[in-house]
């Protein structure tokens, strides 16, 4: 019996060992090596995004070029400016058939190198459509009227404030907005370390500002900022994707109550940081984003969203 169990066992080992080295490592590549997408590649999106490796960018930027066509004809083409990141965005829902695409890297003073092969990829009827708008109309969107976190409520607050006081949560909105002004980091000696309590805290100060309009709630909330400025040791937090969206997200909830709120000392470092914080969970460039995240600090939640998912 004992020798049975054995041999079972040994078997069992070996199928298992010969199973794991058949099965591959990882889903994809760490790193990119293969620009997408190509024939044999299935599409998860209309349109489909186009992505180069980071080691075939030659120079500052790329410019990509898309068609119906191999010879890239048409009016139907499309080329793109010449751009910082190594993908690409139609923002157009693209008919079904084969697509034709090529890339090239330009210098910085427009020197424009040699066009890559030719990639090709087909799109089917079956492809889930999700068009998103280009980054100008996206920004020239975003609404002019505070407060611009969870805009979708502007439409209903006012009637709500009306009548929070009979809503059968409000008790917890108090108790959970009273923790929130009690929380203080100003002596710990590791304020980042306390990042998720933050965002929560933030959500519920933000939640009762709306509600009562009480400017406590928006101190306190300038307050963490101000503590979390000063400290400077920032670094291991945005190191953390997770922990990056949420700095992201609670610095810029003061800051979308009103445009006094920005006579903060440290508003530029803040404006800095906030850009730290959305460039660790992007890929867009550094420089880019120094730009970008004025727009996003006068912006709305959604364009925190949108960058987080579409870049």
């Amino acid at each position: 019996m004992s020798q049975r169990f054995i041999a079972t066992f040994y078997i069992l080992m070996l199928t298992w060992g010969t199973l794991w080295a058949q099965a591959p490592q990882a889903v994809h590549d760490n790193v990119r090596n293969t620009p997408y997408p190509q024939q044999g590649n299935a599409l998860y999106i209309n349109p489909a995004p186009l992505i180069v490796p980071m080691d075939m960018k030659k120079s500052y930027y790329l410019q990509f070029n898309l068609s119906r066509y191999e010879n890239f004809s048409g009016s139907e083409t499309i080329l793109s400016k010449p751009v910082r990141w190594n993908i690409f965005n139609a923002h157009q829902e693209l008919e079904n058939g084969t697509w034709y695409w090529r890339f090239r890297s330009v210098t910085k003073q427009g020197e424009e190198l040699a066009w890559s092969k030719t990639y090709s990829f087909t799109v089917t009827s079956d492809v889930p459509k999700f068009v998103t708008p280009s980054v100008d109309k996206f920004l020239n969107n975003i609404p002019s009227e505070f407060p611009r976190m969870y805009p979708y409520l502007n439409e209903t607050l006012e009637e709500s404030r009306k009548h929070v006081r009979k809503d059968p949560e409000f008790e917890q909105l108090i108790a959970d907005s009273r923790a929130a002004l009690a929380f203080n980091i100003k002596t710990d000696t590791d304020p980042y370390g306390k990042t998720t309590q933050l965002f929560e805290h933030h959500h519920n100060l933000l939640t009762a500002y709306l509600m009562f309009q009480l400017d406590i709630y928006k101190e306190q909330m300038l307050k963490n900022i101000r503590i979390l400025l000063a400290n400077g040791n920032e670094d291991n937090a945005i190191n953390n994707d997770f922990k990056a969206g949420e700095l992201a997200i609670y610095s810029l909830q003061p800051m979308s109550i009103s445009i006094m709120t920005l006579l903060l000392k440290n508003v530029r470092r803040l404006k800095i940081l906030c850009t730290r914080y959305l460039s660790s969970i992007t890929s867009m460039p550094l420089d880019m984003l120094i730009t970008m995240s004025l727009k996003i600090t006068f912006g709305s939640l959604l364009s925190v969203t949108y960058y987080k998912v579409h870049w």
